[in-house]
């Protein structure tokens, strides 16, 4: 009787845990609404670029477009915004992506609370390395990455985010 009652209790908690699952999910989904208003004005761009170079359908922008850190330990959020998973139509297309990877824009909060584009572009990746005032290692296009021996695979510069802009290429 005891199994039983402990498998009954177990398939509850599956139960339960799979609807949170879902409602996290859903919570998750991307609302434009959630962001200041000058990363709402980079986003604008999707809907432009779907109508523009792709012929139409609705702009898709999946949960991950958004990504919020502070660079520079100041305590303020600072915004990535990319758009390599976005879709127009439902489909994924190349108006967002390219030979020279996916654009991006780089925003930081200046102390005034106003925010700053520093970096828009086409990268192929970024990764967020540890440490104050942080720096980000850029993968960036092969055409920019001179004589090096992994030319044709691209390469990586690191750039330490500030205030000011920058280009990750030179």
């Amino acid at each position: 009787m005891i199994r039983l009652v402990a498998i009954l209790l177990a398939a509850v908690v599956v139960a339960l845990s799979a609807g949170g699952a879902e409602a996290r999910a859903a919570k998750r989904a991307f609302k434009l609404s959630d962001y200041p208003l000058e990363v709402q004005k980079t986003l604008s761009v999707g809907p432009t670029t779907c109508r523009e170079v792709e012929g139409g359908g609705k702009v898709g922008f999946a949960p991950d477009t958004v990504r919020k850190v502070d660079f520079n330990g100041d305590g303020r959020l600072d915004y990535i915004v990319s758009f390599e998973n976005t879709t127009c139509g439902g489909q994924k297309t190349g108006g967002f992506c390219g030979s020279g990877g996916c654009a991006h824009d780089f925003l930081v909060t200046l102390p005034s609370g106003k925010l700053r584009s520093v970096f828009v572009g086409q990268i192929h990746d970024y990764k967020i390395l540890r440490g104050f005032p942080r720096k980000v290692r850029f993968g960036i296009f092969h055409n920019y990455c001179g004589d090096r021996p992994d030319y044709d695979k691209g390469c990586f510069r690191d750039v330490r985010i500030g205030y000011r802009m920058f280009d990750p290429v030179y």
